[in-house]
């Protein structure tokens, strides 16, 4: 299900140093948050910018221990990117990720608001396939009257590993998304699903590695 005038295409690349150009990407952020965020190059992946404390690379890290995810510490650990060419209609995105400690690597795709700087972009709404310790999470961001809104539209439950690396997958046929990661997979029907939108991935809530992207439209 193609749009006049939106060229079908394929993009693949390794995030290993030196085998991706970032001028193919802009960098997003969420429409809630002030923050960018940046990429760290490592050997064989990139990597989330995270705040300079040892809490967020320590597994030995405790909740009670006082880091507050949902302050203004969780929005310094946000960077995201889209790829540069929009999608239309149906598409298939992979990309092999792992978190250090809980969470929370994504595939996200959406609509961006206007932008006289083009590396740098905003959502105007997004759909976030989000990888975790407790599975994966589907969630849809809006803005109904100019207000940032969160809905949590799907989800699979299974376990799954710190430093461990795992291959999301994502199929886009109309309305419905198929979601995969090794044996899980789910689907949901969303009708919300803007027809024309840009594919990307974001490092979250803690420090996230990115290996491979791939997407097909």
């Amino acid at each position: 299900m193609a749009t006049p005038g939106v060229t079908m295409f394929s993009y693949t690349c390794s995030f290993a140093n030196g085998l991706w150009n970032a001028e193919d990407w802009s960098m997003v952020k969420r429409p809630d948050w002030d923050h960018y965020g940046r990429w760290l190059q490592r050997d064989a992946y990139i990597e989330n910018e995270t705040p300079a404390v040892p809490d967020l690379a320590d597994l030995e890290w405790k909740p009670e221990e006082g880091l507050d995810f949902e302050g203004k510490l969780m929005t310094r650990t946000h960077t995201g990117m889209v790829y540069a060419q929009p999608v239309a209609g149906d598409f298939h995105v992979a990309s092999t990720m792992a978190f250090t400690r809980r969470m929370s690597p994504s595939i996200v795709f959406g609509t961006l608001t206007a932008s006289a700087r083009p590396s740098h972009r905003q959502y105007r709404e997004s759909w976030e396939i989000v990888l975790w310790d407790e599975g994966v999470n589907v969630w849809r961001q809006t803005l109904p009257d100019g207000v940032v809104q969160w809905d949590l539209i799907g989800y699979a439950k299974f376990p799954s590993q710190a430093h461990t690396r795992y291959l999301l997958d994502v199929q886009r046929e109309g309305q419905t998304l198929h979601v995969q990661v090794g044996e899980h997979r789910f689907g949901l029907l969303d009708p919300q699903m803007p027809e024309s939108c840009y594919v990307g991935i974001t490092g979250c809530e803690g420090i996230n590695r990115f290996y491979d992207f791939h997407l097909t439209a």
